[in-house]
């Protein structure tokens, strides 16, 4: 809960434009649904369903564990 309200922010649209124009990092909420629908971790622990928008068939993965 903590990592998804550290990035809570209220944006209108013109802002969220200027945002896209002038800041490297994607917004709040693409930062945060954008990590969080990848992890296994996270659609385990809150229940959501295979193949739905926080738990897609296909995830990103960045790092793989080395055995």
């Amino acid at each position: 809960m903590a990592f998804g309200m550290r990035r809570c922010e209220k944006i209108n649209k013109d802002g969220l434009t200027t945002l896209l124009k002038l800041d490297v990092h994607a917004p709040g909420e693409v930062r945060v649904i954008g990590s969080l629908v990848n992890q296994k971790s996270f659609s385990k622990a809150f229940f959501c369903p295979l193949g739905s928008g926080m738990n897609p068939i296909d995830k990103c993965q960045l790092w793989k564990k080395s055995l």
